[in-house]
């Protein structure tokens, strides 16, 4: 673990926190991660974790369980085509999830900002998708 990685991101994500028009509702540590809570207009809220590596920092955010709608794949891959510094990938049980990796010398305040609000507007361009996705999904095995 990059110690000076994680003391930056400990430090700027503790202060969106404490600053009550960050749309940041909590910043803590969990299961060696580091998490900030965003509030969201599309769904109540998003935690983003960070992993600070040697060489990356890595973060993602849960975005939807799984989903075999082809049209909303379709979707995820022109969103992964034209999005930075985030990206839709899959987990082993293919949720969909907000993913990226950043190398370390890149990464300041600013940075982090920039990633934060890319998986917000991530979150608000494809979660009301993938609701609609699911809806017509249970409505065609009916």
């Amino acid at each position: 673990m990059n110690n000076l990685l994680w003391d930056l991101v400990a430090v700027t994500t503790t202060s969106w926190a404490a600053d009550a028009d960050s749309g940041v509702v909590w910043a803590g540590e969990f299961d060696g991660r580091r998490g900030v809570r965003l509030v969201q207009d599309c769904r109540d809220a998003t935690t983003v974790w960070f992993e600070t590596g040697d060489i990356t920092l890595r973060f993602d955010a849960h975005l939807f369980g799984r989903t075999d709608d082809v049209d909303l794949q379709r979707r995820f891959l022109k969103f992964n085509h034209k999005s930075w510094p985030v990206a839709v990938s899959f987990d082993r049980r293919e949720d969909v999830y907000l993913t990226g990796r950043i190398p370390a010398a890149a990464v300041d305040a600013d940075m982090l900002g920039v990633i934060v609000g890319a998986i917000h507007d991530g979150v608000e361009r494809l979660f009301p998708h993938c609701l609609a996705a699911a809806r017509r999904g249970r409505e065609t095995s009916r």
